[in-house]
């Protein structure tokens, strides 16, 4: 008789055996022709300059605005390209690479530069900084570009053949001839357009063009043209930097979540779906996005993942690719390309950058638009320091000039409590709230006592203050007579941080927050994305509240035509933007879910309410955060009264 335990330890140790094994995966670059080729383009789009300076934004500098480091990247690109000969990656802006390159021992250069004569690593676009199509005049716009492959030619013999313009906020017909033809491009690509203009090319698989700059000048000013078909990050479900969210393929039997087919059935989907709005069996994934592959292995871990497993499934073919092949792979196709002349301004956007969280938003005075601007710009090679307004004497002149510029750079809508909303780092801000969150993230350094009461408008801050304060300092006002809350306001008790940071010295700020009894408390609207990092990597704690929708809306347009009697919109309006995300410190259901998620996975820093929740069981919820502020009530405080107290304090 067959002993059954032993049968099944047999087959166990048989799984070991051959699941544990090393897996070679073949990622040899090879095109089908009789099937969907699937181009990834591995790259970073590194902004050279935006929210921090050039430098910061190189060594990682100032962090608490944009987690960002260049130098990083391409440490960890030029790693993981050496340990594999198919891995291809892109890089596009020399001023970050030239600051990398000096920094390299001479082997490490030969390295690189094997890399790059063997395309593993390619060179395109090649400017200085991938630059803006609409304000800069011309000749900028020339020596920008020169002073890039100019470097590019002397260190590595190269010239780069593929424009490369996918951030820039519209496109100008100069680039397609100035700046792309006459340039010797073989191609160019880009993401922005108006929305309509792409979902009508989408609809009748006209993304692909043959982009003619100039009519006087015909054919000499044309040049082939891709436009994504969405923004210039991959597809969803396929983004592997390390804090990202899409699911890796899970291909060792013996650890949970096996999912190979189940991953490559989303990569199939995914590729099917973009060859059904793109001509000819080539499609391109853009595999990248701001200031990614800071943690490279993490990306092309999984990429070699799926062309292993896609091409074993074999109902499309991956590979890893540069724009140069598969431009060449669309030139082979011998395909009949739809012919477009002029520019691609102007520039509205939907559904693009901002995936719905924006109404139908135009860009004017930008570009073709207006003169205006355009007029205004001027040539750095003119006019230098003399273009400088005074302001820029002193600090406080520098920030007033910093801020205006950003808020000329931001999307912007009608508010109906303030007079406009800005979309800053994909939340809706009051134009007055802009330079104090800006200085919140770069400025407050959070203690490990801190306490941070986080909330939407107009769900019940007032009181989770008031609740908060209270419990905490129990001690120190024991007695309900004397009790700071009878006689001041909880927003003054429990400032709000991004008003608190709303002035031109900081410094004495600092200093008085610095003289804060302890625990300290501070009130913010702040979505927790945008938190600045010492709250998040301290031991300071955060109690959120929401409240139903439904009921904010209302509170809000209350307070919002007692404050503004001259409010023109109606309550329908109002609706709708609001549901559109168009709220101070909105989206709102991105706001709620940026502090439930944090509350998920991290349960002992972040406390989650409900309003309707808190006004049911008031007592119950007290204790609650007393509980989780690590300052429970005694038996001897709860037979006293105690809580009592406080929740009638505000009630």
């Amino acid at each position: 008789m067959v002993n059954a335990a032993a049968v099944f330890a047999f087959l166990v140790a048989a799984i070991w055996v051959v699941e544990s094994e090393y897996i070679e995966y073949n990622t040899t670059q090879r095109i089908v022709p009789d099937k969907i080729n699937v181009h990834l383009v591995p790259h970073s789009h590194d902004d050279v300059g935006w929210l921090k300076t050039v430098d910061q934004y190189y060594v990682g500098a100032n962090n608490s605005i944009r987690g960002a480091c260049v130098q990083n990247v391409l440490d960890s690109v030029i790693s993981s390209l050496l340990e594999d000969k198919n891995r291809k990656f892109i890089y596009v802006e020399m001023a970050f690479f030239q600051r990398w390159w000096r920094q390299q021992s001479k082997a490490m250069k030969i390295k690189v530069k094997e890399l790059v004569n063997s395309g593993q690593l390619e060179f395109i676009n090649g400017g200085m900084c991938m630059h803006d199509e609409a304000t800069p005049h011309y000749i900028d716009l020339i020596d920008q570009t020169t002073r890039g492959h100019q470097f590019i030619k002397e260190e590595f013999g190269k010239v780069p053949r593929v424009g490369w313009q996918i951030d820039p906020f519209g496109h100008s017909a100069v680039q397609a001839y100035l700046l792309g033809a006459e340039l010797g491009f073989d191609s160019l690509f880009f993401a922005r357009i108006d929305y309509q203009d792409r979902a009508k090319r989408l609809k009748e698989k006209t993304l692909e063009v043959i982009w003619q700059g100039c009519k006087s000048l015909g054919s000499s000013s044309q040049i082939f043209t891709g436009i994504f078909p969405r923004h210039y990050d991959p597809p969803d479900g396929f983004t592997f930097e390390i804090n990202d969210v899409s699911p890796p393929i899970q291909d060792d039997i013996l650890l949970f979540d096996y999912n190979v087919q189940e991953r490559v059935n989303d990569f199939v989907y995914a590729a099917l779906a973009q060859a059904n709005v793109t001509k000819t069996n080539h499609i391109m994934w853009t595999m990248g996005t701001d200031f990614r592959y800071q943690y490279a292995n993490s990306w092309f871990r999984q990429m070699d993942k799926f062309i292993h497993y896609v091409n074993q499934d074999g109902r499309v073919n991956a590979l890893y690719s540069t724009p140069s092949i598969y431009t060449d792979a669309k030139y082979a196709a011998n395909e009949y390309w739809p012919l477009k002349v002029g520019d691609f301004f102007p520039y509205k956007l939907s559904g693009c950058f901002y995936e719905a969280k924006l109404v139908p938003h135009l860009w004017r005075s930008y570009g073709s638009i207006s003169s205006n601007t355009t007029d205004q710009t001027p040539t750095s090679y003119i006019i230098t320091f003399q273009s400088l307004p005074l302001p820029m004497a002193s600090t406080e002149g520098l920030q007033a000039y910093e801020e205006e510029n950003l808020l000329l750079s931001l999307p912007k809508e009608k508010d109906w409590i303030a007079q406009h909303l800005y979309l800053f780092q994909d939340f809706w801000y009051p134009s007055n709230f802009i330079e104090g969150v800006i200085n919140f993230q770069k400025h407050f350094q959070a203690k490990d006592s801190d306490v941070i009461v986080a909330t939407v408008p107009k769900s019940g801050t007032t009181w989770l203050k008031a609740l908060t304060f209270a419990i905490l300092n129990r001690q120190r006002f024991s007695s309900s007579h004397n009790h700071p809350l009878l006689t001041s306001n909880s927003h003054e008790l429990v400032p709000p941080l991004e008003l608190i940071f709303h002035v031109d010295n900081i410094q004495d700020k600092l200093s008085d927050l610095s003289n804060i009894t302890e625990p300290r408390v501070f009130g913010t609207h702040v979505p927790f994305p945008s938190l600045p990092k010492s709250i998040k990597e301290s031991n300071c704690k955060i109690v959120y509240i929401c409240r139903n929708p439904f009921d904010t809306i209302v509170s809000l347009w209350i307070f919002a035509n007692k404050n503004n009697p001259l409010n023109e919109l109606t309550i329908e309006e109002t609706l709708e933007k609001y549901c559109k995300g168009i709220v101070g410190f909105g989206p709102t259901w991105e706001h709620m879910l940026g502090y439930w998620k944090e509350s998920i996975a991290n349960p002992n820093k972040v406390l989650f309410l409900k309003y309707e929740e808190l006004k049911e069981d008031i007592n119950f919820y007290v204790k609650r955060v007393a509980e989780f502020l690590d300052c429970p009530f005694t038996e001897e405080e709860e037979s006293n009264g105690v809580i009592e107290n406080i929740i009638n304090l505000k009630l």
